[in-house]
């Protein structure tokens, strides 16, 4: 698959930004953290293209309160040779597609703390498998407030 597979387009598709003032106040004791995940995945053996939804995380916390976090959303698309299996396109997606967001995002964070003055260490380079999700999805608190 590595070698049917050419990167065609990587797009910023969403992004958030929350900064508490908190932060500035403690940024010495903070705890960073940083995530990644496929979001979603489409194959078309017919156009021949894998697109992706990277989810990309990062942010750091004081004791249990989040005061910097930054979410993003990258969508990747691959022209890919021959016709492999919807599986394999889906593994190839989670294995390279992470890999191919992370350094946008990489350069998207460094920006953001940047303008707002949040002197934070620059992400790490990504040498191996990356962690996943660090923050809670909305839609889960959401779900279990409207089940009160």
């Amino acid at each position: 698959m590595v070698d049917a597979a050419e990167l065609v387009d990587v797009k910023l598709v969403k992004s958030s930004f929350d900064l508490q003032p908190a932060f500035f106040a403690a940024s010495d004791e903070v705890a960073f953290r940083y995530g990644c995940d496929l979001e979603s995945s489409t194959y078309d053996q017919d156009s021949n293209f894998l697109i992706g939804e990277i989810a990309v995380e990062a942010g750091c916390k004081l004791g249990r309160r989040w005061v910097l976090k930054v979410r993003s959303s990258y969508v990747v698309a691959f022209s890919v040779a021959g016709k492999p299996p919807a599986e394999a396109a889906k593994a190839y997606l989670e294995r390279v597609g992470r890999f191919t967001a992370y350094p946008y995002f990489r350069a998207h964070f460094a920006a953001l703390c940047s303008a707002a003055g949040a002197e934070v260490p620059p992400l790490p380079v990504l040498k191996g498998n990356l962690p996943r999700r660090i923050f809670e999805r909305a839609a889960a608190k959401e779900v279990a407030a409207s089940a009160e």
